[in-house]
């Protein structure tokens, strides 16, 4: 006695016979194209982030300066 998955196999071996070598390779892009993932969105930057950049590209003193300001917004929640 054969089991429910080969009883399955055997059904589905019997319908792609039916099915036509070019509908099937259509149908294969087709799916292909439907469930292809989306390509990644780059993150937005946040005011944050746009500071800390200006801060690491500027001098050594105007950086504690934008540092020290960024630090005491974050600590106190400031937007």
């Amino acid at each position: 006695m054969s089991s429910a998955r080969e009883r399955l196999q055997f059904e589905l071996a019997r319908l792609k016979a039916r099915v036509s070598p070019e509908l099937r390779v259509l149908a294969e892009q087709a799916v292909k194209n439907h469930f292809r993932p989306a390509p990644a969105q780059p993150a937005k930057e946040n005011l944050a982030s746009r500071v800390f950049q200006a801060a690491m590209a500027g001098d050594q003193e105007r950086r504690k300066d934008i540092l020290a300001a960024l630090e005491h917004r974050i600590k106190n929640g400031l937007n």
